[in-house]
């Protein structure tokens, strides 16, 4: 864990407060230790069960973890592929297609269901 990867998650809860909520709740199951890998994997799996929903606001986080990746050092481009894009659903899963769907190309070339 880093720092940058921990800012990450924290702003992206701060930015679309929707998925703060998954933030306090890992932060209280480790006693206040943010654990970078883990928000950002519940984070995509609420995105995954909420798509049908809140599609415009899946778009623009992942516009915006787009944006994030590129610029990102090291930590942050493998949280964003590993907890990220690796934890999508399955393409035969419930928004796993539209999720990918809406990813950012340089984000889908991560996709290892490509």
């Amino acid at each position: 864990m880093t720092e940058s990867s921990t800012v990450l998650v924290e702003l992206l809860a701060r930015k679309w407060t929707v998925l703060d909520p998954i933030l306090r709740d890992n932060l209280a199951q480790t006693d206040g230790e943010p654990l970078p890998h883990l928000i950002l994997s519940d984070m995509v799996r609420w995105m995954g069960a909420h798509f049908g929903t809140d599609l415009a606001m899946c778009v623009e986080v992942w516009d915006w973890l787009g944006e994030q990746y590129l610029r990102g050092d090291d930590s942050v481009r493998d949280l964003i592929a590993v907890s990220g894009i690796e934890m999508l659903p399955d393409p035969d899963e419930p928004g796993g297609v539209e999720l990918r769907e809406i990813l950012p190309r340089h984000l889908l070339e991560l996709d290892p269901w490509r």
